[in-house]
């Protein structure tokens, strides 16, 4: 499934960077999420970036159809 997090976090004012070190993560992880999407993306790690940004586990992922 395609990511929303980018477009979250700048929508927000915050860069992948500082939302990495918000949720504890890297921002190479971060940008991995983006890139491949979050089919592989743990849990724990989805919970802490959606509280981080504010946002529900479903307003993370792009929904089939939706435009970029």
């Amino acid at each position: 499934m395609e990511s929303r997090i980018n477009e979250i976090a700048a929508s927000k004012g915050i860069s992948i960077y500082r939302l990495a070190r918000m949720v504890g993560m890297t921002d190479r992880a971060l940008y991995k999420y983006e890139r491949v999407g979050l089919d592989k993306a743990q849990f724990g790690c989805m919970v802490r970036i959606a509280d981080a940004l504010g946002c529900s586990l479903e307003d993370l992922y792009r929904k089939e159809g939706e435009p970029n």
